[in-house]
């Protein structure tokens, strides 16, 4: 086992592959001062590589339009298709076929030469920073598209006290980490946050991942990005990208209360059923027949994906 952190395998910084304990960051960089950056979270497969075939990313053009969309909303000048230089830079280096690569860009550093000192830490950013590029990979359990049982969590609700703009893959997860916290201290494995707005109390997305609900009367749902601030994530999007039936609207609490089916969709979550809720089964407490379509849709695309899903 490397260094501290068990299970990384290898970390990069600024350019260079080095061990996770050797990985240096300045603590005068801005997403460690104000949490100014962002990041993306990369599944690494041999699922649909094909006999003889290299472990790939999977959806990794969605992944980088995602990132440029967020990089594009802090004004940080990186090119986020570089985010796929790394990865297999990451993949060659570690040799692992099945894994996670974390992957974060800030703002940078402020230096110091010709500036004023509050310029070090100044709300308003100093112009020209380089921004700070950090990644890592670890091993994950081998992603089996053959096992058509979709995964399960217990989820307890809670606040979502978070800002406005989760629509950024921002590195402030502050809001998710206290949210996770409680719903762990009530016995569950994640969150599924409720927001109070004009219509009332609205589901909006799990502490880790998105949401979806088979509502009392059939209907298949997902929240609407606009009807509660969440993230465009990706299963999410392939999900609406396959399945005619899955619609976007608001998700009311009354609804998730009420709720045939509840899922939870990430890229490590894939479509995992929520079997219970604040402590009382979803239904009969089992994966229903929709989560169960939705995965086994989900992982046959991940199977015979070629270049993107």
């Amino acid at each position: 086992m490397r260094g501290v952190y068990a299970g990384v395998v290898l970390a990069y910084v600024n350019g260079e592959l080095c061990a996770p304990e050797a990985a240096r960051v300045s603590p005068f960089d801005r997403g460690y001062l104000f949490a100014d950056g962002v990041y993306e979270a990369l599944r690494v497969t041999m699922a649909g590589a094909g006999a003889g075939g290299d472990p790939r990313v999977v959806a990794p053009h969605r992944h980088v339009r995602r990132l440029a969309r967020s990089l594009g909303a802090l004004s940080i000048p990186w090119p986020a298709g570089e985010m796929l230089t790394v990865a297999k830079q990451l993949i060659e280096g570690s040799r692992l076929s099945e894994a996670l690569i974390y992957f974060q860009v800030t703002r940078g550093v402020p230096g110091l030469a010709g500036r004023a000192p509050q310029a070090l830490r100044t709300h308003v950013p100093p112009a020209g920073l380089t921004p700070t590029v950090f990644a890592f990979i670890r091993p994950m359990p081998r992603l089996d598209t053959a096992e058509l049982a979709p995964p399960t969590k217990r989820c307890a609700t809670g606040a979502d006290m978070r800002w406005l703009r989760c629509d950024i893959k921002s590195i402030a997860l502050l809001g998710n980490v206290l949210a996770s916290v409680q719903a762990a201290g009530a016995g569950a494995e994640e969150a599924i946050l409720l927001r109070s707005t004009p219509l009332g109390r609205v589901a909006s997305e799990g502490s880790l991942t998105n949401l979806a609900v088979v509502r009392a009367d059939g209907v298949l749902m997902t929240p609407a990005l606009e009807s509660a601030s969440i993230l465009p994530g990706i299963t999410r999007e392939i999900l609406l990208d396959n399945n005619t039936d899955l619609a976007e609207g608001v998700v009311t609490e009354a609804d998730l209360r009420a709720a045939r089916e509840v899922m939870l969709l990430g890229t490590t979550a894939a479509v995992t059923a929520v079997t219970h809720l604040d402590g009382a089964p979803v239904h009969d407490g089992g994966a229903g027949p929709i989560t169960r379509r939705l995965h086994a849709g989900l992982m046959e695309l991940v199977a015979r994906a070629g270049e993107d899903i």
